[in-house]
């Protein structure tokens, strides 16, 4: 009897454990608060930099709830604020709402940091992640194992090397991005690096490995067997956001450039989420807390996934021959528009134009009509294809002149024929204007008008937040639904310029460089709650070429068709922006993969999730078809084919090759998983897969063999262990349900 009365006293503990009886929170002797639990404490400041403390009071603290209120004061700008601090603790870990108000008359704004050290009985374990481009990592601190698993694969871009917006040839490699590293003195940024005022940065883009996807990072605690996830929350109005590292185990947010005020009032929240010792865990918690940022809102985009096209090509000339290379969606590039942002002009079905791709020398095609451009959509699906159309939110016109024409000469109905009379009739407040500094540096200071950034084509840069604009976009929006039937939707281009700040509005909720401002994350945002529903509403979808790799930007977005992919840091953060969205990838030209190998290439989109560019006839600077390419893409045709629709499998310790001998990954497709194995180092390899319960079968394909073999997995405690022969480094497991 006794024995029993012990066995329920043990299960009792242990249960309380479980739901964190033994955790507490409290504050210590510097207003930190303390998370503490079973084998680790985690040590919290929730601060405005460059502010010093004139009062606190401790409003709460009890086991389950601390409330601090503190009145901070910063000496260069005279200003004050008040910082109330809640800290709850949940069933999970623990909650945290940030509350700031301005006390002080005025506007500014200070960095907004939260900081996160955490101290462990064993300290050499500690491992972070998050979804960045590659990790930062000292080689110093690690040993042979997880050197091998961060080693670099030489990529094959020869423009990297001359291109300085690329980064430089630092950035013509890839690095596995799945891998926990030690903790090192790092910075990352969320999305794309800060926008400077004086250093715009235009045509930014994301091929640097010091960017992250998502504003959580995850810490492993090796030795211990646990994991932690610090999760800012996605609704947050974060304008821009850097994340910091270091050594003894700091992991520090700060939130850049938000507006201070009496008038308004700040709000933001994280969460610290335990779960166990895999960084799926605190992406599969991220997606619980906020699934409509990581999940299509159109489930058609599952089927328009595949390989894919920029095309302005009218006529499909060897249809089996793209299906047999997995190819989905062509994203229309015959810009047979009349002029940037006038994509559907007010004209009847038949009444022609001149294109845009005309007369910025892209296109040989004269004059189009909104009847022939619903035919080439209609001719990709009637081939089982789909089409997306051109959009741009950021861009508009043609030879748009600076200053403003002196005289208009159309009527109001007839201005859409001119760009710089529409444009200046009808969108002159939504011009992105060049900032105080660079109009400053080039004596246009006092110009009296708008100056504004230039782009290709002669186009302009423009601000999506402003209301006459916004509403024009959403028109013809609902022109593309109308007229457009047989386009499955749009994709939009060019989101760099959202990096971008209107020094010249105000979005009440933005302070830049000491003056207020308009964001154009903000500006996106705003325009993306009117955007999404009508688009979505009609059946159609949004894709996005993202070079701001941000998912707080893709709540409205179904897919990702990306400039950049064949840099391997952008393909990384294009890739951990769609867990459960599919992925399209550029290739720039045959030249890159074949300096990189073909093998290489395709297997590391394969590991990743991500359907590479299609080579296609008529693509626009981008890959065309050749000898060597077509055989490898024929070659993996048949795998990239399963993957379509795939979802990442986020269930802990899920998937592993014995001793790391080669890379593996496993997706949920209709039926079942697939697990691509790649790059690896033998001839065979043992593949181990946990959690998926019981299955019917399993077949193993190799690249450029028409049969598939059938394998039988060792079944042990939940485990199926895979013995796989490589072929060109690389197996391909479909596992039937």
């Amino acid at each position: 009897m006794k024995h029993k009365v012990y066995l329920l006293l043990v299960l009792l503990l242990l249960s309380l454990q479980c739901y964190g009886v033994n955790e507490q929170i409290n504050i210590d002797n510097n207003g930190n608060v303390k998370f503490s639990l079973i084998n680790t404490v985690i040590e919290i400041n929730d601060d405005i930099d460059n502010c010093r403390n004139l009062q606190r009071q401790i409003i709460q603290s009890d086991n389950n709830k601390i409330v601090i209120s503190k009145l901070l004061y910063n000496d260069n700008l005279k200003s004050s604020l008040r910082l109330l601090e809640e800290y709850t603790k949940s069933s999970q870990g623990l909650h945290c709402d940030i509350t700031i108000q301005g006390v002080s008359d005025g506007s500014w704004s200070m960095p907004i940091l939260s900081s996160f050290r955490f101290i462990t009985n064993k300290k050499d374990s500690l491992r972070y992640w998050t979804a960045w481009g590659s990790p930062n990592i000292d080689t110093l601190n690690m040993n042979a194992s997880l050197r091998n698993q961060l080693k670099e694969y030489k990529g094959g871009c020869d423009a990297a090397k001359g291109w300085a917006v690329l980064g430089g040839e630092h950035n013509n490699r890839w690095v596995d991005p799945l891998v926990p590293v030690s903790f090192s003195d790092s910075k990352y940024y969320y999305g794309a690096t800060g926008f400077q005022a004086n250093d715009p940065m235009t045509g930014f883009v994301p091929a640097q490995n010091d960017l992250f996807a998502i504003p959580m990072a995850v810490i492993i605690d090796e030795a211990n067997h646990e994991g932690y996830s610090i999760i800012l929350s996605l609704k947050d109005i974060i304008i821009d956001l850097e994340m910091e590292t270091k050594k003894d185990g700091t992991i520090s947010f700060k939130r850049l450039w938000n507006r201070i005020s009496q008038d308004s009032t700040l709000h933001f929240s994280y969460d610290i989420i335990r779960h166990s010792d895999d960084w799926r865990s605190g992406i599969e918690t991220a997606y619980k807390m906020y699934p409509e940022y990581f999940e299509p809102k159109n489930d058609i985009a599952y089927k328009i996934c595949g390989t894919g096209s920029y095309s302005a090509s009218k006529k499909i000339d060897n249809a089996e021959k793209l299906r047999a290379m997995a190819f989905g969606v062509n994203w229309q590039a015959s810009f047979d528009f009349p002029y940037m942002g006038m994509f559907i002009p007010p004209v009847e079905k038949n009444e022609a134009w001149e294109t845009f791709g005309f007369k910025a020398n892209v296109t040989k095609e004269a004059t189009q009509t909104l009847d022939r451009m619903n035919k080439i959509s209609k001719e990709f699906k009637d081939n089982g294809f789909y089409s997306l159309s051109y959009f741009n939110v950021c861009e508009f016109g043609t030879g748009i002149v600076s200053p403003p024409p002196a005289t208009m000469t159309l009527k109001d109905k007839e201005a859409w024929k001119d760009a710089n009379e529409f444009l200046y009739r009808n969108l002159y407040n939504a011009i992105l204007p060049m900032t105080k500094e660079l109009l400053k540096n080039n004596n246009k200071e006092n110009a009296g008008y708008p100056v504004p950034y230039g782009t290709w084509g002669g186009a302009v840069a423009m601000d999506c937040g402003d209301s006459a604009y916004s509403e024009f976009l959403i028109d013809q929006a609902q022109k593309h639904i109308e007229y457009l039937p047989d386009s499955y939707g749009i994709c939009i281009d060019r989101l760099d310029w959202l990096r971008m700040f209107n020094d010249q509005a105000d979005d009440k909720m933005t302070w830049y460089s000491g003056r207020p401002a308009r964001s154009l994350y903000n500006s996106w945002k705003t325009l993306m709650k009117k955007l999404g529903p009508t688009m979505h509403n009609a059946g159609k979808v949004i894709f996005v070429n993202n070079h701001t790799r941000r998912i707080d930007l893709l709540n409205e977005v179904d897919g990702i068709f990306d400039e950049f992919t064949y840099m391997g840091n952008s393909m990384n953060l294009m890739a951990l922006n769609c867990f459960f969205k599919p992925a399209l990838g550029w290739v720039d030209i045959a030249k890159t993969i074949e300096n990189e190998g073909g093998d290489q290439f395709i297997q590391r989109h394969l590991y990743m999730g991500v359907f590479p560019m299609c080579p296609f006839l008529g693509n626009d600077h981008s890959i065309r078809p050749s000898t060597y390419v077509d055989k490898y893409y024929l070659d993996y045709g048949k795998m990239m084919q399963m993957i379509k629709g795939r979802k990442w499998v986020l269930i802990p310790d899920v998937i592993k090759v014995e001793n790391n001998t080669a890379k593996a990954n496993i997706f949920q497709v209709e039926g079942g998983y697939v697990v691509p194995v790649v790059l690896g180092e033998n001839k065979n390899c043992r593949v181990i897969v946990r959690g998926i319960g019981k299955i019917h079968s399993a077949k193993i394909y190799y690249p450029g063999e028409v049969k598939e073999i059938e394998i039988r997995p060792k079944k042990e405690k939940g485990k199926l262990i895979f013995d796989v022969p490589l072929v060109r480094n690389c197996a391909f497991i479909k596992i039937e349900k």
